[in-house]
């Protein structure tokens, strides 16, 4: 079983809006588990690698993956969950108003030692 609950709401004076924030939880046990990337994927290589596979899948997507920090740069961390994989939330022109869905599928998960044992939890 898995969550997706709000870590923080606060208003940002400067640009007069409010900012949220996110976070997964997992039941470990009797505890709950936040998980972030590193530590589903363990090192930003892995997480590149996946992200880069993600976007080759998607024909319709026209981004240039030439430059992976700017990809990753526009994923701003945000991701969920789900029995399908990890699901991130990918803006495409950093501004936040063109964003798409890619998805991390579980098979992908399964195969790297750094992600597997994630798989038992998307059940």
């Amino acid at each position: 079983m898995n969550f997706y609950g709000k870590d923080m709401n606060e208003m940002m004076p400067m640009h007069n809006y409010l900012k949220k924030e996110y976070y997964n939880l997992i039941f470990n046990g009797n505890e709950l588990k936040r998980v972030t990337l590193d530590t589903i994927f363990g090192n930003v290589k892995r997480f590149e690698i996946e992200l880069l596979e993600a976007i080759k899948k998607r024909d319709d997507l026209k981004l240039d993956c030439s430059s992976i920090d700017k990809l990753v740069d526009n994923f701003n961390d945000v991701f969920w969950l789900s029995e399908k994989g990890v699901h991130l939330h990918y803006d495409k022109n950093g501004y936040g108003n063109d964003v798409v869905e890619l998805l991390i599928p579980i098979i992908n998960l399964k195969k790297n030692k750094e992600s597997s044992w994630l798989v038992e939890y998307l059940k």
